[in-house]
């Protein structure tokens, strides 16, 4: 159960993360345009005569981008399905969470005409895809990661949100400005090329050591003592054997099978496993009291073939927290485990 469907392959990983990184302002192509007269004033005659429902309903850029994004994706060659599980509802979550805020992905709303019209009409839907295109096929057109779990996602959604930072800088975007390249090509070769320097300016270059040995870096002429030696010879071995995608953790829930049927949370059958209300959504308070349960463990401990035994409720399955945990199912008999 990897947590990020490209490990081992670093160029796949990169690119997939520069497509996220490409689209997260998807949702500017939308009502956003018109909040600028500047702006308004450059759209083109077809766009302006298809407005949809802009306006109907006020919407932030990274929601709109979140929405609009499985329909984008689709038109790129992603995989359809349950819009709020999979590769596709990831992607769209990490362009919803730039501004540093997950949102909720409404599968109601999805592939829906009468919401998508609130993004503007074809036209609008057509100019969405016309720019996610232009960055996929700079990207190489690369596949869909075979899974795309939570805490991946967290931390793709972080790289997003610092090199939107980098790059919105004012300073350079006026000299991208200055001498703009005539094909989309250059342009991002451009780009490329002026991202060390970006990263090296915001102080995120990796500290290079000097490598001395120790006695020569601390001024010790005996050199280190057993507990230090310890630490240095048999410490990074350790590390070293928990690494690796065959190492992914993933969280550990233990629920109690009564013999009545029943699941809970505790032993003595007080506690049921949350389960979703009348709008859909299971309430914040019952997933931290789930999530309390669970401790981290190695992915490899449980086998493929063992993930059906294992899997969590159908209710918590689209859930991005819930959806993602091992749950063991002890037996309970005569009111002992």
């Amino acid at each position: 159960m990897p947590l990020w469907g490209c490990a081992g392959d670093q160029e796949h990983a990169r690119a997939v993360v520069a497509l996220c990184a490409g689209l997260h302002d998807i949702g500017k192509i939308s009502g956003f345009q018109l909040r600028d007269d500047n702006g308004q004033s450059e759209l083109s005659e077809a766009l302006c005569s298809d407005m949809g429902k802009i306006g109907v309903e006020r919407s932030s850029h990274d929601v709109a981008g979140m929405e609009a994004a499985p329909a984008v994706l689709a038109a790129l060659g992603f995989p359809k399905g349950a819009p709020r599980r999979g590769v596709v509802a990831r992607v769209a979550q990490v362009i919803g969470g730039h501004h540093g805020r997950f949102c909720y992905l409404d599968r109601a709303r999805i592939d829906n005409p009468a919401f998508s019209q609130l993004l503007g009409g074809t036209t609008w839907e057509q100019q969405r895809v016309a720019h996610a295109a232009a960055v996929y096929r700079l990207l190489g057109e690369p596949e869909p990661p075979e899974d795309f779990k939570a805490p991946a996602a967290v931390l793709v959604t972080g790289l997003v949100i610092l090199a939107d930072w980098l790059v919105s800088q004012e300073d350079f975007i006026r000299q991208r400005q200055w001498d703009m390249p005539s094909s989309l090509e250059e342009h991002f070769a451009r780009a490329l090329a002026a991202a060390p320097r970006l990263v090296g300016e915001a102080g995120l270059v990796p500290v290079e050591l000097a490598g001395e040995e120790f006695a020569q870096a601390y001024g010790i002429s005996a050199g280190p003592n057993a507990l230090q030696r310890s630490v240095m010879e048999e410490l990074p071995p350790l590390l070293a054997a928990g690494q690796g995608s065959e190492a992914d953790a993933v969280r550990l829930l233990c629920a109690y099978q009564h013999e009545q049927g029943a699941v809970t949370l505790d032993p003595a059958g007080e506690i049921p496993l949350p389960g979703r209300g009348d709008d859909g959504r299971i309430v914040i308070s019952d997933v931290r009291a789930v999530m309390r349960r669970t401790i981290p463990v190695r992915a490899d401990w449980f086998p493929k073939d063992s993930l059906d035994v294992v899997k969590p409720p159908a209710a918590w399955a689209e859930h991005p927290m819930l959806g993602d945990l091992v749950v063991l199912r002890q037996p309970v008999t005569g009111g002992e485990v």
